[in-house]
């Protein structure tokens, strides 16, 4: 009897244990994105002549943003978050990538 609640115990630590590392295995490939994405980012600017204000100019949304950086094959694919509920973000202020949940 012991030991099938110490069976059950160790099961129920195994649970929280294999959650936890997958919330930092997602969180780690979503910020690998990021910086993908600011290194596929600074090749734009590059291939644009140091484009001065804003990188992305007369776009609206970051799906455009990623869309331009496939088109011009600075990209493979566009990512896709891991972690649910996150996106990818175009900080305009820092004129950087970001995930944000």
């Amino acid at each position: 009897m012991e030991f099938m609640i110490i069976v059950a115990i160790l099961g129920v630590l195994f649970l929280f244990s294999a959650r936890g590392y997958m919330k930092s295995k997602a969180l780690a490939a979503d910020e690998t994105s990021v910086i993908l994405l600011n290194s596929a980012t600074a090749y734009y600017i590059l291939a644009q002549e140091g484009a001065g204000g804003s990188i992305f100019q007369g776009t609206g949304s970051d799906r455009e943003r990623l869309q331009i950086l496939l088109e011009q094959r600075y990209l493979e694919e566009i990512p896709v978050p891991r972690q649910s509920g996150a996106v990818f973000c175009w900080n305009m202020e820092r004129q950087k990538w970001q995930i944000v949940k």
